[in-house]
């Protein structure tokens, strides 16, 4: 600075003058303040275009409305679409009309498909009066206002166990902050104190009393902690018991058969099969199939289809109000439906496999308990046949010695034969010399009988028999890195060689505004990891909801934790270059001289962390995320479709190329105003997202963390990130609350193992309050460093396995429930094991004679946002004699 201070001589390494020569700047800051200030331009100029353009077909179709108010015979809906109106003006008015028609009707879906629309889960919910009644703590807190307001709109018991999870976080922000000003206040009682260690306490007198309390708070402060998080366990499993006990759904009347022959396809057979082993009466049967099938090419996709169009000629025919006109439907898909369909189902019915996998509806819970007590599993023979001479050797030479008793043989190896996969194990049954040179093998498999702890629609049919899962999963895998890796190449060390780097090198900081906005791309960044790892975890080809939850808890944490601190790491180099960790207990070769540059530099470093995670971390780049990957999804879809479909005036490549960036990728004419999209496509594209409630956990888990690294930072103002986090765990909860329920799609949140996981991965953040207790014993000369490592490990596994004594990590299921009849509860809540399958709603709209006799007769789907298929009787599931289709 001049002699004045008023103005700078000269400038560091990489920083320039500003104009007025008042202070030393970073050309990059000011580009990126400049990007920064362009871009609330060009948000404001878009919201203006989209008002205007609003406005615009707000005119228009009122225009169109009058005119066909006055000329109803030119204006009129063509009877048909191959009619001569084809070729004719007035026909292409009709089209855009229908255009915005079928968007408006996939908006009303969307509408419908929310979590909070006319859903079923009131039925779900426990009767007041029995709960009244109940003796249990966590029954009759249920009860409480509180406690209901979240258990409205309630599709299985993972919602509820979710909020209750925000217990977890909110009383860590609150005995945190305590434990942190309270030893701030004991420490430090006067204002002289306070500034002392503020202005780096030149002696370390008051940082040593300030790190004393800090020390004693911390250990209280975890075993208090470690107490809340096993009760609180204990409550989210008494809470899963009683949500069971008090809630009939379609779990309750299911088990499991895992192992099945794939050639066992035949319901009837199979039903009649199980009865005669269970020795009681079923409902029906519903046989997961191999819908990845090499040997059927694009199978999954060909059953998708034929679903897709059935719904369209359901959505047709409604009589009930819903649904949509003819006009506003393919005539080629009801074309399909009424023949070719049929046709080509029956002829495909034979090819299809099974994928080892069905479940036995029974018609009462007590019959369920009964099975399940007394079967843990069967013998089902079948005879396979090996496609190759090569496949056949493999087999014989897994094929152990001959059993003495029966002439039985067993294989000693796992082996595939046919595409059928066979464990170790397996009985193989003495065959003639003709089943040999034919390479025919008969085998007796052992089918496992266990209770299905997930609901229909959970039930991945589509993935039921996937291989090559491992592959896939490496693949998720090395696409996340990958993305990573492109994240960091394209933004984080372009940020950190021009803009971190520079405040390094003279030991400073950005300033507010950047370190805001380092924060929010910090926070985007991490949602782009997520987005990726969620998209990449589906292609995997996990069977249920529930592995696929768990596979992104675990793997979402792991991810989570390995980006945030990488990029905090990175994002606070300038500051850690003086972290030391000065020790405060007199070992140690620092000397008094340098005790105020390391306080200094703590204190810097405690600050920029704090105003990187606020509110640009926490909050900012959260909202971005949610905007970006929820609300702008719909506006961009809505914009693109109205262009290329209403408006329909694009020359056809650039109409193509826009509808690339449309999901399901509506096919546009290449005859201007010709273009058609249809109600259904509408649909699929505005259908809401899934609620990722595997995701939102790894939040929970990772910010409390990151907020406990102040606990290793000798600030007295670390407190204030307490708070400020309890703040978050409320945010977090209203908008979910509020916002996320609002506009994510209904789906079955049935999955115990997800809440299971989270309770299990709760013990990081307590890890880290006890490594914060070892690394001040150690900074005050208690300990050795060795022992920070060693708490960590050894409050992971005093955790781990408290909650495995106590039995709280594994699911519940109450035997003796108050029994209620099957048919009262599919009428109730209308998804079952039969509408949600695909194939076997298939079967009973076009083949029903493939059921081999008597058999459940499910020939509407279910999908959430369609409830209303099931007000017509004729959609309703029930037991007849089939016949001709």
């Amino acid at each position: 600075l001049a002699p004045s201070g008023q103005r700078c001589l000269s400038c560091a390494a990489d920083f320039a003058l500003s104009p007025d020569g008042a202070r030393c700047v970073l050309p990059a800051e000011l580009i990126i303040v400049d990007v920064v200030e362009a871009l609330l331009v060009f948000i404001g100029i878009v919201i203006a275009l989209g008002i205007f353009i609003k406005i615009f077909f707000f005119v228009q179709a009122a225009r169109q409305s009058k005119r066909a108010r006055e000329h109803p015979r030119e204006s009129g809906t063509p009877s048909s679409f191959t009619d001569g109106l084809l070729a004719t003006k007035v026909w292409n008015y009709n089209q855009k009309e229908l255009n915005m028609t079928a968007i408006r009707t996939g908006l009303a879906n969307w509408f419908r498909a929310r979590l909070m629309y006319e859903t079923n889960a009131e039925d779900l919910e426990p009767d007041p009066a029995a709960l009244s009644k109940d003796t249990d703590f966590w029954a009759r807190l249920s009860t409480c206002w509180l406690c209901r307001v979240h258990m409205r709109f309630i599709v299985g018991v993972g919602l509820p166990v979710f909020y209750n999870f925000h217990a977890l976080p909110a009383i860590a922000a609150l005995a945190s902050g305590a434990a942190a000003w309270d030893a701030a206040r004991r420490s430090l009682p006067s204002e002289a104190d306070f500034a002392a260690l503020a202005n780096f306490d030149h002696d370390g007198v008051a940082a040593r009393r300030f790190a004393e309390a800090l020390y004693a708070n911390l250990l209280w402060l975890y075993w208090a902690l470690f107490a809340f998080s096993i009760l609180h366990a204990l409550g989210q499993k008494r809470w899963r018991t009683h949500f069971d006990r008090t809630n009939s759904t379609m779990e309750d009347y299911a088990l499991s058969l895992s192992g099945l022959p794939c050639s066992w396809t035949c319901e009837a057979e199979l039903q009649r099969h199980v009865e005669k082993w269970f020795d009681v009466e079923v409902v029906g049967v519903s046989i997961g199939y191999n819908l990845n099938d090499p040997k059927i090419p694009d199978l999954n996709d060909t059953i998708w289809r034929m679903k897709e169009r059935l719904v369209v000629a359901l959505d047709v025919g409604q009589a009930s109000g819903y649904g949509y006109s003819q006009a506003l439907a393919s005539p080629e898909d009801l074309e399909l439906v009424k023949g070719e369909d049929q046709q080509n189902f029956k002829a495909l019915v034979p090819r299809l496999r099974g994928a080892g996998f069905a479940v036995v509806v029974f018609r009462s819970k007590a019959d369920v308990d009964l099975v399940r007590k007394v079967n843990r599993g069967i013998l089902a023979e079948t005879e396979v046949q090996a496609e190759t001479e090569a496949e056949w050797q493999k087999l014989q030479k897994a094929v152990g010695k001959t059993c003495s008793s029966r002439g039985f043989r067993y294989l000693e190896k796992k082996v595939t034969i046919g595409g059928e996969f066979f464990p170790r194990g397996t009985l193989v049954c003495p065959s003639s010399e003709k089943a040999h040179s034919n390479r025919r093998v008969k085998l007796k498999k052992f089918v496992s009988v266990t209770h299905s702890c997930v609901e229909p629609p959970s039930v991945l049919w589509e993935n039921l028999g996937a291989r090559r899962w491992k592959k896939r999963l490496a693949q998720t895998v090395v696409v996340t890195i990958l993305v990573f890796l492109l994240l960091l190449a394209l933004i984080f060390l372009p940020l950190g060689r021009y803009l971190l780097q520079p405040y390094s090198a003279v030991h400073a900081a950005p300033g507010f505004l950047v370190q805001q906005l380092q924060g929010f791309i910090f926070g985007l960044a991490n949602n782009i990891l997520g987005i990726t790892m969620w998209l990449q975890a589906w292609g995997v080809g996990f069977s249920t909801w529930d592995h696929l939850d768990s596979f992104i808890v675990i793997f979402g944490v792991a991810v989570s934790f390995f980006n945030t601190i990488f990029f905090l790491f990175f994002g606070l180099w300038p500051e850690l270059g003086g972290f030391c960790a000065a020790p405060l207990g007199g070992h140690g070769d620092r000397g008094a001289a340098n005790v105020a540059a390391a306080f200094a530099a703590e204190q810097l470093l405690a600050n920029t962390l704090y105003d990187t995670l606020v509110p640009g971390w926490l909050f900012s780049g959260f909202l971005i995320g949610q905007v970006m990957g929820n609300v702008w999804p719909n506006v961009q879809n809505l914009l693109l479709l109205t262009v290329v479909f209403v408006c329909d005036c694009l020359p056809f490549n650039i109409a193509k190329v826009l509808t690339l960036l449309i999901p399901y990728n509506p096919e546009p004419s290449r005859k201007t105003g010709r273009s058609r999209i249809t109600a259904r496509q509408a649909e699929l594209v505005f259908q809401p997202k899934e609620l990722a409630l595997a995701w939102d956990y790894a939040s929970y888990i990772v910010m409390p963390t990151v907020s406990f690294a102040f606990f290793f930072v000798l600030s007295p103002q670390m407190w204030r990130i307490f708070p400020v986090m309890l703040g978050w765990v409320a945010f977090m909860y209203l908008f979910h609350r509020i916002v996320t329920l609002n506009i994510s799609k209904k789906q079955m949140h049935a999955s115990e193992g997800l809440v299971i996981y989270a309770e299990f991965l709760w013990g990081v953040p307590l890890s880290v309050i006890a490594a914060a207790w070892a690394f001040w014993g150690y900074r005050l000369g208690y300990n050795e460093i060795a022992r920070i490592p060693i708490a960590v490990v050894a409050s992971f596994l005093m955790y781990f396995g408290s909650l495995l004594l106590l039995g709280v990590i594994q699911s519940v299921h109450v035997y003796g429930e108050v029994d209620v009849d099957y048919w009262d509860v599919a009428k109730r809540v209308k998804f079952s094991w039969f509408n949600c399958n695909p194939v076997h709603v298939l079967k009973s709209a076009y083949a029903q004679e493939s059921f081999g006799g008597e058999h459940v007769h499910a020939p509407t789907p279910f999908f959430f946002g369609k409830e209303y298929f099931f007000n017509e009787p004729s959609a309703q599931e029930r037991r007849s004699q089939p016949t001709s289709a």
